[in-house]
């Protein structure tokens, strides 16, 4: 994860408090679709100076029922003794007969950093440096380690890839290859960069090799590519029945935090501004890679995001398609999130994006956990998303969405900092999308009615679905979670939270954490099991 407000330019810091009403975009909209292969740009709708005040709701209204209620969050931490915690990692899951293994690589042990300490630079001290294996995850867990350095030595090119920050990865359920691309970190000579790697490991040779602490293990079971397709950070990466990879935006950060910010030769921001598209052949035995590219997909305007939320939805066709939510920043004068929802489906003729500009994401912002289940007797995708960072926040009073607030320094004196409008948060909310053509549908995202979040997490937290008791569409395995079949009016596990950033918000004005980018955090220490509950009438 890098800086939630680095890119910020100076006005955005110096807003004043205001308290005049703002209107916001409705909870309930229809898609318009969008044309061509490269989308037509969009306006920014930077806000009004109108905008850059508190805003109130347009009209209260009945609160909606989730089609998914989150009932509880049981705190299984003691039962994982030994497990790692981590945030920005890469992971994989396998199965071997009746026992579940969860993998770990790469990402950092410590919370999000600050602005004038050494964590600015993401010191190697807190990036983890071992493969994590957790055996029998649904029984009786071991925890299995084995240090990146212990990989033979032809792997020396991966070794601090698998040893970065945010990595994007992605688990081929089709090969049983766990393909890592891009990240960021210190290299071999410590020069902090974004990696130009895809690498991929077997998974089941993976867990066997850590389990035996015998890295030999892995001669022929690691494959790598350098290619600067790939090089991206604060991005994800999937793969579509088309059989194509696409590492869905990002941006490349090369150089030290403080030598971005302090303008040093060298060192730069780009962010990628595309979806890139390539098909790849894998030769674990001959360990190479070969790349092939595809289609560049680009809009300057709505596609220069990071730390975005990218998951699987269901296309019009009933295929898996991309679906990527939120990310950072608007350009300047006041940099927000970006809000409306981008699809991508697979094809091998015509295939364009869809941006729907006609419904704007008030929730999860940032990069958090997710949950994708579809139904398909409603011809719905149901995405949850549990906490982050976001600029908006549900009212329970009103039932409804409201802006947060923009303050800077220049503010009443009473308030000590400044609210970048975009907080650590505690809600949980769904988005429902439905297609009512190959280019349009309808959107709406309604918010938990009672229960949150145990504290202020989520960002850079992944949430594991349960592989036991949880049925998942045959041809999406467990990514996307069967609405239809599961139990009704019932409480049940549906999987886990683990990892990721838990902020500690203690400075408020006008019901908004002021102290942006300073808030104290730590790294989630905790792993919770999430219960749900359809309810009998599920919209």
């Amino acid at each position: 994860m890098l800086s939630k407000n680095f890119d910020r330019s100076a006005a955005a810091l110096v807003l004043a408090a205001c308290s005049s009403a703002c209107g916001g975009a409705a909870q309930t909209s229809t898609n318009p679709g969008s044309g061509a292969t490269t989308p037509p740009v969009l306006a920014s709708q930077l806000p009004s100076s109108a905008d850059q005040c508190q805003p109130t709701s347009v009209q209260a209204a009945p609160a909606p029922q989730p089609p998914l209620l989150v009932t509880n969050f049981a705190d299984v931490t003691p039962r994982f003794a030994g497990a790692p915690k981590l945030q920005s990692f890469a992971f994989a899951r396998y199965t071997q007969g009746l026992t579940q293994y969860w993998v770990f690589i790469a990402g950092r042990t410590n919370g999000f950093h600050g602005f004038s300490t050494g964590d600015e630079d993401f010191p190697a001290a807190s990036a983890n440096t071992k493969i994590w294996v957790l055996e029998d995850v649904y029984g009786t867990p071991k925890v299995h380690s084995m240090d990146v350095s212990q990989l033979p030595s032809k792997f020396s090119a991966i070794m601090p890839q698998w040893k970065s920050s945010n990595p994007l990865f992605y688990q081929d359920y089709s090969s049983g290859l766990l393909y890592i691309a891009g990240g960021y970190g210190p290299d071999a000579g410590g020069k902090y960069q974004t990696f130009p790697l895809l690498s991929a490991v077997n998974i089941g040779d993976l867990v066997q090799a850590v389990k035996s602490n015998n890295p030999y293990l892995l001669n022929d079971s690691i494959a790598f590519v350098s290619s600067p397709l790939v090089q991206s950070t604060g991005a994800e990466l999937l793969k579509l029945a088309d059989g194509n990879f696409y590492v869905v935006m990002g941006h490349n950060f090369q150089g030290k935090y403080t030598d971005v910010l302090n303008g040093a030769p060298g060192a730069s921001q780009t962010y990628l501004k595309a979806i890139n598209q390539f098909s790849v052949t894998t030769n674990t035995f001959q360990n190479t890679i070969t790349l092939k590219p595809g289609k560049v997909f680009t809009n300057a305007d709505q596609f220069g995001r990071r730390d975005l939320n990218v998951t699987y939805t269901v296309m019009p066709d009933g295929q898996a398609g991309i679906g990527a939510y939120g990310g950072v920043f608007t350009a300047s004068p006041v940099q927000l999130n970006y809000s409306f929802p981008i699809y991508l489906g697979p094809g091998q003729g015509t295939q364009t994006p869809i941006i729907d500009t006609a419904y704007e994401q008030k929730m999860s912002a940032y990069s958090c956990a997710k949950v994708v289940l579809y139904s398909k007797s409603k011809q719905t995708t149901y995405t949850t998303f549990f906490g982050g960072i976001s600029r908006w926040r549900f009212d329970h009073t009103i039932n409804d969405f409201v802006e947060n607030s923009r303050f800077g320094h220049g503010g009443p004196p009473n308030v000590p900092n400044f609210s970048d409008g975009m907080p650590w948060i505690d809600t949980i909310t769904t988005l429902a999308h439905t297609w009512t053509s190959p280019t349009t549908g309808t959107t709406s995202e309604v918010a938990q009615p009672t229960t949150k979040l145990p504290a202020h997490l989520g960002t850079e937290t992944l949430f594991i679905p349960r592989t036991a008791g949880v049925p998942g569409l045959t041809s999406f395995k467990e990514d996307i979670i069967d609405f239809d079949a599961l139990p009704k009016g019932i409480p049940f596990s549906l999987g886990y939270l683990y990892g990721g950033i838990v902020a500690m918000p203690k400075k408020f004005y006008l019901g908004v954490q002021s102290d942006s980018g300073q808030t104290p955090n730590a790294i989630n220490d905790k792993i919770y099991e999430v219960f749900v509950q359809i309810p009998t009438t599920s919209n």
